[in-house]
């Protein structure tokens, strides 16, 4: 292994040194699913019931909850699939978000074409989807430390965060 002295004197890897197939970084990147609105339905399969929410602002703040939105339910995707449409009738390039077997949304059709060059050079390390939205608690604190608790509904979204690989 190649390896060189750092400031602080710690052994690192010479990337230089190393083979330029050993050269490849992992990113994150979010992307944004749309068209969530129009697949409800799949979403009442993928909600579990929040027992949080039944919380009172007290019991919020005595279980260090401020400061974060509570929502009525919680999703856990585990499984997450990209499947390009390319028989879509509105953009042949559409690209469906498929969550534990529920198609909830596309991605956003700016996005599609570097999801397809992910997808067709196997450059998807691992996927994630964040869904979020529906009635929500918050308790916050205002300027003269007072406690405030708000309630609200806010509308359903979805994010893929996606590691890929990049060439160095």
């Amino acid at each position: 292994m190649f390896l060189k002295k750092n400031k602080k004197e710690k052994n690192v890897i010479d990337e230089k040194q190393l083979p330029k197939e050993s050269r490849i970084e992992i990113v994150t990147k979010i992307y944004h699913v749309t068209g969530i609105s129009h697949y409800l339905d799949a979403l009442e399969n993928l909600k579990i019931y929040n027992d949080d929410y039944e919380l009172n602002k007290e019991e919020i703040i005595d279980d260090y909850l401020d400061e974060e939105c509570i929502y009525e339910y919680v999703f856990y995707p585990n499984n997450v699939e990209l499947a390009p449409e390319p028989d879509n009738p509105y953009d042949n390039k559409a690209i469906k978000v498929v969550v534990n077997g529920y198609h909830i949304g596309y991605i956003k059709s700016d996005s599609c074409s570097r999801i397809h060059n992910l997808l067709n050079e196997n450059r998807i390390v691992k996927m994630d989807c964040e869904i979020r939205g529906g009635k929500y608690k918050y308790v916050g604190c205002d300027e003269n430390d007072n406690y405030y608790l708000e309630q609200d509904t806010e509308p359903y979204s979805a994010q893929l965060y996606i590691k890929e690989k990049i060439d160095k």
